[in-house]
């Protein structure tokens, strides 16, 4: 009895510390037709982002390019993929996650999402803001809908995990 007395004063008098939260984009659509996909953790503690695993398709539609004064033409946005480890920053003012695809490469790709709101521990739903998405030196994609969802992790994990561990030591208080 002493020691589960110990066990629940550890448990509820231990310093509270938010976790980070896995966030998906989910439906994430460019201008162009291509999508973007994959996942990223923000830690709101320590505002900052790690495991960045997004990964954008090709272009359906030719866009645009602008070549400062040269002949214009239309391209197909080719597709990156955003891997863990790279560059990004949060910027509470404006909600904005940054990405390049290698760090501390002249990669001409850069992936820019603005949130509707800033990213929390509290497993909500945030819209992307329209606008600019993804670009290159010379040319960009917009963004035209999409949202980022936190992955919760099911009670029952924890349910589980707790069931164990009560179980472990009850038969070791048997024993």
């Amino acid at each position: 009895m002493k020691n589960l007395m110990v066990l629940v004063l550890l448990l509820c008098c231990g310093s509270v510390w938010a976790t980070p939260v896995v966030w998906e984009l989910r439906n994430v659509v460019f201008d162009d037709g291509g999508i973007a996909t994959g996942s990223f953790t923000y830690d709101a503690d320590t505002n900052q982002f790690s495991n960045i695993e997004v990964a954008t398709s090709d272009g359906i539609t030719p866009i645009f390019v602008d070549s400062d004064g040269e002949t214009d033409y239309y391209e197909i946005f080719p597709g990156e993929s955003y891997i863990s480890g790279v560059w990004a920053e949060f910027n509470p003012g404006r909600y904005n996650f940054y990405t390049q695809p290698i760090p501390d490469t002249e990669s001409p790709y850069t992936l820019a999402l603005r949130f509707s709101g800033e990213l929390e521990d509290d497993l909500s739903t945030y819209s992307i803001l329209t606008g600019f998405g993804e670009s290159t030196y010379d040319f960009e994609r917009g963004i035209v809908s999409g949202y980022v969802a936190a992955v919760p992790i099911p009670a029952a994990v924890w349910l589980f995990g707790s069931g164990l561990g009560l179980l472990g030591w009850m038969k070791r208080k048997r024993a």
